[in-house]
Formats: C-alpha cells, sequence, structure tokens
C-alpha cells in the first residue's frame, strides 16, 4: 500500500511541454530567468536546500516528435524540494511566473504538471 505526501513531505515537481524546435534558445534563456525569479520568491513557497540535486533542472528529449503543426521537442523542467503543503501556492507562482518569462508562450500546447515524491534516493557512495 502507498504512502500519501505527508504535511511535512517533499515533492519533486515535473512539468512537461512540446515546444517548436526552432525556440530551443528562447526556451533555455526563459527557463534561466524562471528558475532566478523562483529562487527569489519567499523561502515557503520556494524550493528548499541547495546543491546540485536541489536545483530546478531543465530537460529536452532528444527526438523529435512530428506532430500535424510540424515537428515537436518535449522539454521537462524539474523543480525538487517542493514542500507538499505548499504544493498548489508554488504552482501558482511558478506559471504566472512562467507567463511573464515567456515560457508559457513557447510550449505548443499545455504544460502538464506531475509532482512525485522520493520514494529511495542513492549516491555513487552507497551504490555496490
Amino acid at each position: 500500500m502507498g504512502h500519501d505526501a505527508g504535511i511535512g513531505a517533499s515533492l519533486e515537481v515535473c512539468i512537461w511541454f512540446e515546444a517548436d524546435p526552432q525556440h530551443h534558445d528562447r526556451i533555455v534563456a526563459s527557463f534561466l530567468t524562471l528558475a532566478q525569479a523562483v529562487e527569489a520568491l519567499p523561502s515557503p513557497l520556494r524550493p528548499a536546500g541547495s546543491g546540485p540535486h536541489t536545483r530546478a533542472r531543465l530537460l529536452r528529449r532528444p527526438e523529435l516528435a512530428m506532430r500535424e503543426a510540424g515537428p515537436r521537442q518535449t522539454w521537462m523542467e524539474i523543480w525538487p524540494g517542493i514542500a507538499s503543503a505548499q504544493l498548489q501556492p508554488f504552482l501558482m507562482q511558478l506559471e504566472q511566473l512562467a507567463s511573464q518569462t515567456g515560457l508559457s508562450a513557447l510550449a505548443s500546447g499545455p504544460r502538464h504538471v506531475e509532482p512525485f515524491l522520493i520514494e529511495i534516493e542513492t549516491s555513487a557512495s552507497n551504490r555496490r
């Protein structure tokens, strides 16, 4: 039986969207601006922690998807360290900032939000 996110649980929020591959440089620049804006949020809304595993990341699927409107690239934003109690306020702020930075406008369709609980985290030192 699975466990739901408790009050103190930390989530990784994944947001994926498709975009025209010609927007690559604009997406990267907009995401960097968005990440800086998120870092400036008040502490209850800002992702917790510091270090490479607690910073926002932008991923890009290596292959293109062919759609009626033309080729599309799939992108995923990773926002780690979001307190479960702050998920909805964080998402509201994030979408507002994504709109202000122009990132939302570059998406070809909706931005899909998927929060995840971390069940197991390993490091190189504890792998065999």
